[in-house]
């Protein structure tokens, strides 16, 4: 799952001349972000572009393999295709690719939680409380030594064997 860091600048500075893009590391491989979206990622010395129904088609059609985060022979996330070799050559075509799946992450629906959470906090129930705070009690703050210094004072001290 290493990714090395010549491939890394290579990306990148393809990339970049499309869009600016960032990138993080994670689980190995690294994360690529336009416009605040995940839009691809690179693993194994391979870059993976964001795919709907649509966009999946193409990369079919020229034999390109879905990403496979726990190796050959495991499950698919069919969602991130790898990227035809040919297409990162040609700046035309990579622009035009970027431009795609960057487009397809933005119009993906937000994960499930934070679908939940807006929605809740668009209703109000006869209560006058948001959605899903009934029921809920406050976590009370833990005091930090500097909110307690005569009980901090006194824990040293004892430690010390000075009390």
């Amino acid at each position: 799952m290493a990714v090395s860091a010549s491939f890394l600048e290579f990306v990148l500075e393809q990339l970049g001349k499309v869009e600016s893009v960032s990138h993080r590391r994670m689980f190995g491989g690294v994360g690529l972000y336009a416009r605040g979206h995940f839009f691809g990622l690179i693993d194994n010395d391979t870059l993976f572009f964001r795919v709907n129904d649509i966009t999946r088609a193409e990369y079919e059609k020229l034999g390109a393999r879905p990403f496979q985060p726990f190796g050959e022979g495991t499950k698919p996330m069919s969602g991130y295709f790898e990227l035809p070799g040919d297409v990162m050559e040609s700046g035309e075509r990579l622009a035009a690719w970027m431009q795609a799946a960057i487009r397809v992450a933005e119009s993906a629906p937000t994960t499930a939680k934070a679908k939940r959470s807006s929605a809740a906090s668009l209703a109000v129930p006869s209560t006058g409380r948001p959605a899903g705070s009934a029921g809920r009690r406050r976590r009370a703050k833990k005091a930090t030594p500097a909110a307690r210094p005569r009980a901090a004072a006194s824990r040293t001290r004892s430690r010390r064997g000075q009390a």
